[in-house]
């Protein structure tokens, strides 16, 4: 048979040593899996979705950042906490949305001032317990300015009065 008229095929590579044993020319070779192979493909698979699983929640805890970076508290949210008396939740919020950008409304003053007044009041009382008469002072006097500015909401003072010192 000439050489340039005989099939070329993947065995029959010009270079490539002629294939010995009984093979079939037009099948491709099985290949033989063995264990090792199959676990470390099934290692690779696993890794890839536990790669592709922490890059989808890396990226949804990026946006949330960046929602809660723009978050602040509504002025309803704030008379909510007022009027069920929840003035650990107003501190809380008052604080977590203080910003020098922001504008606030001469309600969300009295509600601040408000919340002002409860955590002076708060540490009062935990200087007096302590026994540090200078802190407490410091902050009693804090307590004393404070009601002029809560404006509507002065009876605030009262009623955090009554929950801190019992009286």
């Amino acid at each position: 048979m000439n050489r340039d008229n005989r099939k070329m095929n993947f065995r029959s590579v010009p270079g490539r040593p002629a294939p010995r044993g009984p093979w079939k020319y037009n099948e491709p070779p099985k290949k033989k899996s063995s264990a090792g192979s199959i676990l470390f493909t099934a290692a690779i698979v696993f890794l890839s979705f536990t790669l592709i699983i922490t890059i989808v929640t890396a990226i949804h805890t990026y946006q949330d950042h960046l929602t809660w970076y723009n978050y602040h508290e509504d002025e309803d949210g704030l008379i909510r906490d007022y009027t069920y008396g929840n003035f650990a939740e107003l501190m809380t919020e008052a604080y977590s949305d203080a910003n020098i950008d922001r504008r606030y409304t001469d309600t969300e003053m009295c509600l601040h001032a408000v919340a002002e007044y409860y955590e002076a009041a708060t540490l009062v009382r935990a200087f007096e317990a302590a026994g540090d008469e200078e802190r407490a002072a410091l902050y009693r006097k804090k307590m004393e300015a404070l009601p002029e500015k809560m404006g509507e909401f002065s009876d605030a003072a009262e009623k955090i009065d009554a929950i801190v010192f019992g009286e």
